[in-house]
């Protein structure tokens, strides 16, 4: 898709994904469409991919929503495999039991929402539906479309990036137990959380004790969690930092 786009111009970036038709709870689809701005053309490309071709057209971003819309990072975009698993372990199955497949929708899009927890991210609207002779019952979530970026920030006046917070975790993605291993240059409150992408508080790994400078190791069980994308967030004083898990079947 991005490919597509980039042949109409060079400074492309997607802001909307939409599964079109043949979405399954497993997170595929059999058409997708990818819509694209580019602000020194001030159009938008719709790149429409099947598994039998992939088709391009630009036309004008009418009404300027692609031009406000906050563009979803390629290199850190969530797959709808993951977010599938999210809603689904946060209750969409309990919603969809004892419904057969053919009495099930699902609609996926990827974009910036007003009405969406955090507007001002790109997050993914998922909305199931249950079909019987009574009507249509709706059940939708939004999920985050990408994760955090993976940064150290520290106050105006500190120094040296040599004494930042910094963290490794193996294996990544991992099956039942991950390890992180946090490194600290001075004695510093370390606080450390685990959350899934709908924000839920998974685990805490540090509640905030002080710990001396060097290395030292957190274990996150992941027990009866379920697989998908996980974030820790670490803080150590004024430092803090972000960092995915993959955690597999």
């Amino acid at each position: 898709a991005i490919y597509g786009a980039a042949a109409f111009a060079c400074d492309q970036s997607v802001g909307i994904v939409v599964a079109l038709d043949g979405t399954r709870t497993s997170g595929t689809a059999y058409t997708w469409r990818y819509s694209f701005y580019a602000p020194s053309t001030n159009r938008q490309t719709a790149v429409t991919v099947t598994p039998l071709a992939v088709q391009a057209d630009t036309l004008e971003d009418f009404g300027g929503f692609l031009a406000s819309a906050q563009p979803i990072d390629p290199a850190r975009f969530v797959d709808t495999d993951a977010v599938l698993t999210e809603v689904l372990a946060g209750g969409g199955s309990d919603f969809l039991e004892d419904f057969p497949s053919r009495n099930q929708r699902v609609f996926l899009t990827a974009g910036t929402f007003e009405d969406s927890p955090m507007p001002e991210m790109p997050q993914w609207r998922v909305l199931l539906q249950r079909v019987n002779s009574s009507g249509v019952t709706p059940y939708e979530r939004f999920v985050p479309a990408q994760t955090p970026a993976t940064t150290s920030t520290s106050p105006r006046d500190a120094v040296p990036q040599d004494l930042s917070l910094h963290i490794t975790a193996w294996p990544n993605p991992f099956q039942k137990v991950a390890t992180l291993e946090v490194t600290l240059a001075e004695t510093a409150p370390l606080q450390a959380t685990v959350y899934n992408l709908l924000g839920q508080r998974m685990a805490t790994l540090a509640d905030g004790s002080v710990y001396p400078p060097g290395r030292h190791r957190l274990r996150w069980d992941a027990g009866e969690a379920p697989p998908g994308v996980y974030v820790v967030t670490m803080q150590a004083g004024a430092w803090r930092e972000q960092h995915t898990l993959v955690h597999l079947r």
